[in-house]
């Protein structure tokens, strides 16, 4: 019976995920493939179009920016890993050691571009120099490139700019894919899309952000993420630690902490990418023969919190923190509770004498 029972709960649990695969394939992949875009805007000639002329699909992005073309193009003219960054999560392009840091400021001596040059999206040694590439970095190349109206890169997309009144700007991104089998292009669709439109988005916000000089310090609710991924690597560690056998798996996510560092000496990463691997690690030997769906509510968490509008970094780190402040308190209930039981003991023995 027990047997019969995890069975059937591990059917429900993957037709659960199998429902959230058909809810998303057909209404949140719409939607991201048309975030911030009219349905005219959608389906308007934009520059770069001929590069994939039929494409499976495409996704056309846009978002309105206060501030003229002339102020917005410098940072979509300064893209690259060379030189102003992407300005979305770097902490997610460094733990794949990208080595991303986004530039804050406009530099003249990168907003010259030629057709045909590389626009890296890593390091020239990417990934430590372990994997030889035809060319020193790794990027999509410079088909056009237009000042204060369109840059078309192969491989990704055309960024393209449309001047509005009140010195206004509409800036899009259109992303061609090109056709794969059905199975592929599923995959493709629940594997790399939410990530990739994660990053696009926040890339297109760094940008607005940059443009209209609004671009702030950290805030009160960052300093509190750190904070809740600091205690949530704490947790995954004391309990990979005090595992029987098991805290020779430290040395994996210590290794991998290490290895951003020296790749991209960005302490963010390398928080993540040790807290990440620490709670894989912890989970899997947590649930045992349940390892399987554990790491699928993993990805559908992950991807859950990406498609967010938030601050990815910060949605994490603040629910690691509540969820460690709720176990804290179930922990002290306990203790409470079993305080009383060994008081009411006590007073009965008492009572007895």
């Amino acid at each position: 019976m027990a047997i019969r029972k995890k069975k059937m709960l591990g059917l429900a649990f993957l037709g659960v995920f199998a429902l959230m695969v058909v809810v998303y394939l057909t209404i949140v992949f719409p939607w991201m493939l048309k975030w911030g875009a009219t349905e005219a805007e959608s389906t308007m000639p934009l520059p770069g179009d001929e590069v994939v002329p039929n494409p499976m699909y495409r996704s056309t992005r846009a978002v309105t920016i206060g501030a003229p073309v002339e102020d917005v193009w410098p940072w979509i003219a300064q893209l690259g890993q060379d030189r102003g960054g992407f300005y979305s999560y770097s902490w997610i392009e460094n733990m794949l050691l990208a080595d991303i840091h986004n530039a804050r400021t406009i530099n003249p001596d990168w907003l010259a571009r030629q057709e045909g040059e590389l626009l890296p999206l890593t390091s020239p040694n990417y990934p430590l120099g372990l994997i030889k590439w035809k060319e020193k970095s790794v990027g999509p190349h410079v088909r056009s490139f237009v000042p204060n109206q369109a840059m078309v890169l192969e491989g990704w997309g055309s960024f393209v700019l449309q001047p509005l009144e009140g010195g206004k700007t509409r800036f899009f991104v259109r992303d061609p894919t090109e056709a794969m089998a059905l199975p592929a292009r599923v995959l493709w669709s629940i594997l790399f899309e939410p990530g990739h439109f994660a990053m696009e988005r926040q890339m297109m916000k760094g940008i607005k952000v940059r443009a209209e000089a609004g671009l702030g310090s950290g805030s009160v609710g960052q300093s509190l993420a750190t904070t809740g991924f600091i205690l949530s690597a704490l947790i995954g560690g004391f309990f990979v630690a005090f595992t029987r056998r098991k805290w020779p798996w430290l040395a994996v996510p210590f290794i991998y902490t290490i290895t951003i560092l020296i790749a991209t000496a960005d302490p963010q990463a390398a928080l993540v990418g040790f807290t990440a691997f620490l709670l894989i690690i912890a989970g899997c030997l947590y649930f045992r023969r349940w390892w399987w769906a554990y790491l699928l509510f993993m990805f559908v968490h992950i991807n859950f919190v990406l498609l967010l509008s938030w601050d990815a970094y910060a949605a994490f780190g603040l629910i690691f923190l509540i969820v460690f402040l709720l176990l804290l308190l179930r922990l002290l209930s306990k203790k409470e509770l079993v305080s009383s039981i060994k008081s009411r003991q006590e007073a009965r023995r008492k009572g007895r004498s």
